[in-house]
Order: C-alpha cells, then sequence, then structure tokens
C-alpha cells in the first residue's frame, strides 16, 4: 500500500502546507489557481535543519507564524513579542502546525473557517503577481498582513514583522493591489470573502464588495 510521507525542510512548509493535507500551485494568471486535498499518513519535521537556512529565508516564514498567531493565538503572539523564536522553535512550529491542523479538521475543503488561513494573503497575492513572483511569498504577506488590519492590531503586527526585517510597505499602488483581487480564489462573483482582525488572536470572516476594497484595506506605500 502506497503511503503519503511528508517531510518538512523549511519554515514556511513546516506548518504550512503538508501537515495538513492540502496544497496550492500557481498560474500565470494568479497564485494558488490549482490546488489538491490529500491527507498525508505521516508527517516528519526536522527543525533541526531550520539552522541551516540564509537568515532572510527563515525570515520570511516566521511571516506565516505571526499570521498564525494573530488570527488565533493571542498567547502566541505575546510570546513572539517577548522571547526569541529561536529559543522557542519546537514548541512555536508545534503550535503552528496544530492551528493549521484544527482549523483544517473543520473545514478540509475551504468552504468556511480554513478561510481565516487567508489573513495577508488577498493583498500578498496582488503584490506576487505584480513583481512577476520578485517579491517572495513570505515578504508578500509581511507587508499584506498590515494592509488587512487596523488600529492597535496593525501596529503590533507591524512592530513584530519588523523585529525580523520583514517589510511592511508596498511599492504597488491601491489600483494594482485591489485589481488582482479579482482573480482570487475567494471571490464569488462582485463578492469576495476577507479575513477581518477584532483583536490579536481572533478574526471573522467578512463578505465585501469586490469594489470596496479600496475603502476596506487601509493602504500605504
Amino acid at each position: 500500500m502506497k503511503k503519503l510521507v511528508a517531510i518538512l525542510l523549511v519554515l514556511c512548509m513546516a506548518f504550512a502546507l503538508f501537515a495538513c493535507g492540502g496544497g496550492d500551485s500557481d498560474t500565470g494568471g494568479g497564485k494558488n489557481q490549482v490546488g489538491a486535498f490529500y491527507q498525508p499518513d505521516l508527517v516528519i519535521c526536522d527543525y533541526d535543519t531550520l539552522t541551516t537556512l540564509p537568515e532572510d529565508t527563515f525570515n520570511e516564514g516566521v511571516a506565516e507564524i505571526i499570521k498564525h498567531a494573530a488570527i488565533r493565538d493571542a498567547e502566541l503572539f505575546a510570546l513572539l513579542e517577548s522571547q526569541s523564536l529561536y529559543d522557542n522553535l519546537e514548541a512555536v512550529i508545534a503550535r503552528n502546525v496544530t492551528i493549521k491542523r484544527d482549523v483544517i479538521a473543520v473545514d478540509e475543503r475551504d468552504t468556511g473557517l480554513r478561510q481565516i488561513l487567508n489573513f495577508g494573503h488577498t493583498i500578498a497575492h496582488g503584490i506576487e503577481k505584480h513583481s512577476g513572483y520578485s517579491v517572495s511569498h513570505g515578504k508578500a504577506v509581511a507587508a499584506g498582513m498590515v494592509i488587512e488590519s487596523r488600529g492597535e492590531c496593525r501596529a503590533r503586527i507591524t512592530a513584530l514583522l519588523q523585529r525580523y526585517g520583514l517589510p511592511t510597505r508596498t511599492e504597488f499602488t491601491r489600483a494594482q493591489l485591489v485589481s488582482a483581487a479579482s482573480a482570487d480564489k475567494k471571490r464569488a462573483g462582485g463578492k469576495i470573502t476577507v479575513v477581518a482582525l477584532t483583536q490579536i488572536g481572533e478574526c471573522r470572516l467578512e463578505t465585501i464588495e469586490l469594489e470596496k476594497m479600496n475603502e476596506y484595506y487601509y493602504f500605504t506605500m
């Protein structure tokens, strides 16, 4: 009998995709246009391999850690603010895998709760597309989270991203980023589902008109 074994070697992968049985691919039309759902029989994550990564590459994975904490775990977010990630790496990765696993256990096919994992990604995919994919996913998500958040949440996310040398701004215009959302997988007709942080560690899904994205997000260039 064939088995699917996921061996995770980079930080972003260590808690993001194969740990939870879903993956997407990009096309010329945009990010995550084709995907598949297949649950692994075993996940192996050797976090010691992360020490071999360049610092910049490691930090890009931190963007996804910050994302999970922002939408689902205020205690984890506070830990990241007050302590060194490097001193808590095993526990932080385990917590991130748990967060995504628990969300996907409720909504494997990305029709409801799983969409909260898209926080920062609606804008991020626009950044990646308009850069010709020269801006990496982690860096695009970092800037996307800042644009997609408000108030105290925005300030805390910005400060944490800056600690790891991650971008909190983008060179692309409001019009460019909003237009890219027309190809987003979360779009249905003239509407799109977005993730709204209510406070650090909590969020909700909102459906808005595409034409209102200009007003909904706080764009700074």
